[in-house]
């Protein structure tokens, strides 16, 4: 029953790891919700970090400011955060400096 258990919670921690750490970046899968009161980080589902956004989906407006908050979140310029892969969806991939790992890991730690 206990290694059934640890399984589980195993197979629980890979389902919540939103980055991969590669070379000199990182990547981090997240799920945009916008046109929201406020921007804010709300949690981590499938494998992705859940936001709120203020702005509304229209003509690039939310990327930018994802952009925006994730350069003020974490503290780093603008041109340091590039939304690789979901410009046209809720579902992105955007890549980071690797010198933010310590605050990505505190995003977890306040959830």
């Amino acid at each position: 029953m206990a290694r059934e258990y640890e399984y589980y919670l195993n197979e629980m921690d890979r389902y919540t790891d939103f980055y991969i750490v590669q070379k000199e970046k990182i990547i981090m899968h997240i799920k945009v919700s916008p046109g929201k009161a406020l921007n804010k980080i709300t949690g981590i589902a499938n494998n992705e970090l859940c936001l709120y956004i203020k702005a509304p989906p229209e003509k690039g407006r939310a990327n930018k400011e994802i952009i925006r908050f994730f350069a003020k979140t974490l503290d780093i310029p603008k041109s340091d955060v590039v939304i690789k892969s979901g410009q046209m969806n809720r579902h992105k991939t955007i890549i980071l400096p690797v010198c933010t790992l310590e605050k990505i890991k505190n995003i977890r730690r306040l959830l």
